[in-house]
Parts: structure tokens; sequence; C-alpha cells
């Protein structure tokens, strides 16, 4: 696979689309009769979508979107609170989402591949903290980069039961050299991040 940030429009339709399918596999959303998962989030400048591409099929993807006074961030349908507790203190945000894989790929490396790229973004935007609403099945591989659960289960959708978690992690723990890391957090680092 190759990863890249996707600007071309081909490349973002086929990324909105592999999120919708996926999500809709899942019971996350409701069917869309573009078949592709764009919300207003998407259309904005800042936001950085990565893809992981096979040829020309687009096989994962990963977006970051930045906190704004306008929009907020995706998670604050089902975080608010806790977000606006980090926004009081003078965290500067950005949330990872859109996170979806092609079956085939799910236990590769793509998925640490484009979890690089969005650390990237966060670190050079300048972001304080790094936000993601997940199902608690994945835990486990946030918890390898650093991320910490800051909000409890609840649903991210009001029309389904997609049961999510919040999770945060603090940037600067990647700014500079620091013993102690995981490894997983070495190899974020490691790359230049």
């Amino acid at each position: 696979c190759t990863i890249e940030r996707a600007c071309r429009p081909d490349d973002l339709r086929q990324a909105y689309r592999l999120v919708h399918d996926v999500f809709l596999h899942r019971g996350f959303i409701d069917p869309d009769p573009s078949r592709m998962r764009v919300r207003i989030f998407e259309t904005t400048p800042e936001t950085a979508t990565f893809i992981a591409k096979e040829g020309d099929r687009v096989v994962a993807v990963l977006s970051v979107v930045e906190d704004s006074e306008d929009l907020g961030l995706p998670s604050d349908g089902a975080f608010k609170a806790e977000l606006d507790g980090l926004r009081r203190a003078g965290k500067r945000l950005c949330e990872f989402t859109n996170q979806a894989v092609a079956e085939e790929y799910r236990k590769s490396s793509v998925p640490t591949e484009l979890m690089r790229c969005a650390m990237a973004v966060s670190l050079t935007g300048a972001y304080h903290e790094v936000i993601a609403a997940i199902s608690p099945s994945h835990i486990g591989f946030y918890d390898l980069l650093g991320f910490g659960q800051f909000g409890s289960r609840r649903s991210y959708s009001k029309t389904s039961d997609d049961a999510v978690i919040a999770v945060s992690m603090d940037t600067n723990r990647y700014r500079s050299p620091k013993k102690g890391l995981s490894a997983a957090a070495m190899f974020l680092q490691e790359a230049g991040y």
C-alpha cells in the first residue's frame, strides 16, 4: 500500500465511501443514498484525510479534524461536557475520526501508518490534545499509542446504537524525548513526529 493525504476528488470519494460502507456494515450509521459518509467536518480545508491505497483502490482512511468555534469537533455530539472542560483549560484540540479499514488490511501495519500521519498533523498543527471517539474494543490499540480514556461509554449516534468511549492524548509527550515511553510511542517519536 501507499499512504498519502487525499487531495484528489476520486480519492476523497473512495475514502468517504469506504467509511460509509464499513460503518454501515457495523451498524453505526444508516445507509446514505450517496453511499458516502460526508459531514460538515469533511468539507473544511483544515481537515486532513489520509488514505492507504493498493493501486487505485482506497483500502483505509483516517481523518484529522481541527476544533473550531463554529463547528467544534465531531465528538461534541456525545462528549461535549468533557471537550468543553479541555477547551476551558486552554487546550487546542483536534480529533482523529473516520477510521475505516478494508477487512483484509485490518491486521496489517496500515492502521498504524495512518495513525503516524495523523500524529504528524497533530504535532505540526501545534495541538495540545488529540481526541478520538472509538469502539470500546479498540482501546488496546489506542492505549499502546498513549491515549487514555476520558469519557464514559455512550452512543455516538442518535439513530443507532453506536457505543463509543472517548480517548485523548497529550501531544507534548511526543515533542521531546522522554524516558519510559512504550515501544509504540518510541516508534512514533523516532519517525520524526
